[in-house]
């Protein structure tokens, strides 16, 4: 059997059912905490490096949050922000340089 890979979503070691050949994050408080899946699927991550990437850019984390939970704090925070649409957001910037 190959070495299970971390939760994706909160970082946590995963476990493995009693049946075998079924995996599930041992943290109660994931959100995928209920999800049971194949090895082979749990140890697929498209986009690894890229993921790798995002989660080393949170230089500090939330206290108790892993780096994925305070990675989507970060954007959920970015994204409720109310900017305008794109556009306006290009008209008040380009106008900002005259």
């Amino acid at each position: 059997m190959s070495e299970l890979k971390p939760c994706p979503f909160c970082g946590k070691t995963p476990r493995l059912s009693a049946k075998g050949g079924i995996v599930c994050c041992s943290n109660l408080l994931c959100d995928i905490f209920s999800l049971h899946v194949g090895i082979e699927a749990w140890n697929t991550r498209p986009n690894d490096a890229k993921y790798e990437e995002l989660l080393m850019a949170v230089a500090r984390k939330f206290p108790n949050e892993s780096r994925h939970e305070t990675a989507l704090r970060y954007i959920t925070e970015a994204e409720s922000r109310d900017y305008g649409t794109a556009s306006e957001v290009c008209k008040q910037s380009s106008e900002g340089e005259e």
